[in-house]
């Protein structure tokens, strides 16, 4: 049922919102063990008592390096299986929440560096209106490729804002074994002020992987066999003449395969893959200097990575990059109900 009154909101303990300072650049998170799992649904229940918070964002844009104009926290758990996370964001005027399917929406954004190697992450991004995409950032955040990862997100506006959660199950990370430290970053952007704020400070010359916060006190479980496998079935009728015998059913059959044997190594096959999925780049005119990128079609084995610099989009064209990250300590978060 939808709060009618913020009031009504429980409150977390202030403790439980320390920023910790670390002896590198960025901020530090504990990621707790969590025995409850939460329930994906947009409501932020009690288990997230237990969690460590993330908050004090700082602007990107419009107003650099000044706090978020607008209350945001974030959570972490995880269990055996999954890495959970929520966000609640605050709006002193919850009618300006833009969210919507398409166009420009108010959101979320969650990296993940698994390596902790300063260079390469995961990029998760949650609209108002539970739009979702994913992408991998390489080279200290210069480039952006294609990424189709399985997790599950929810969103749930109230009358304080609008609150995020998300489940992303180990099994869809690259990570290596043993490690209990993570590079993590959040982000929110807010249309109505053309706002960007993340946890970390930014630094105005672009993004970098290697100045995002830590995720300390993970256990990841083993990585499993990353093993994925998609077979193709075809039947094909012809008939050119009455008394030719090549005419009839011809059955066929394919397979398209992907292992990653180690986090860094991957070995793919197909065979006899079906074409008839891979879609044709779509008409668009284009009378401005940009160029145009189309995101690939057909399964995503059959199509490598696309790539290009910070302003890639997965379709249209690109005329700007983007951003992110560098490092600040900080206060307390406040309470839930603050």
């Amino acid at each position: 049922m939808t709060l009618v009154l913020a009031l009504l909101v429980w409150a977390l303990p202030a403790e439980l919102g320390t920023v910790h300072a670390g002896t590198v650049p960025g901020r530090l998170i504990e990621a707790r063990f969590t025995a409850t799992r939460p329930k994906i649904d947009g409501i932020l229940e009690e288990v997230w008592r237990t969690a460590d918070s993330a908050c004090a964002f700082t602007q990107l844009t419009p107003d650099y390096d000044s706090l978020g104009s607008e209350s945001t926290t974030a959570y972490i758990l995880y269990d055996e299986r999954n890495l959970y996370v929520a966000l609640r964001c605050l709006a002193r005027d919850a009618t300006t929440v833009r969210a919507k399917m398409t166009g420009s929406n108010d959101g979320i954004r969650l990296f993940l560096d698994t390596f902790d190697d300063n260079a390469s992450a995961y990029a998760f991004s949650v609209g108002a209106g539970g739009v979702e995409a994913t992408y991998r950032m390489t080279n200290d955040g210069a480039w952006v490729e294609e990424w189709d990862g399985v997790w599950t997100s929810k969103v749930r506006l109230e009358p304080w804002g609008y609150a995020v959660e998300m489940a992303i199950p180990f099994k869809t990370l690259r990570y290596p074994r043993g490690k209990t430290r993570w590079g993590i970053e959040f982000g929110r952007y807010t249309v109505a002020r053309g706002e960007k704020s993340y946890w970390s400070r930014h630094d105005r010359a672009g993004f970098k992987v290697s100045n995002i916060g830590g995720l300390e006190g993970i256990r990841t479980p083993s990585a499993g066999l990353h093993l994925e496998a998609y077979p193709v079935g075809l039947v094909r009728f012809e008939r050119s003449a009455p008394s030719d015998p090549a005419d009839g059913f011809a059955p066929a059959a394919g397979l398209d395969a992907a292992w990653l044997p180690t986090p860094t190594a991957s070995i793919q096959l197909t065979t006899l893959p079906d074409f008839a999925q891979i879609e044709a780049d779509p008409y668009q005119v284009n009378l401005s200097k940009y160029s145009c990128t189309w995101r690939s079609g057909g399964h995503s084995l059959l199509r490598p990575p696309r790539t290009s610099g910070p302003g890639w989009t997965t379709s249209g064209c690109s005329t700007r990059g983007e951003s992110a990250n560098a490092s600040r300590t900080g206060p307390k978060c406040r309470s839930w109900a603050g």
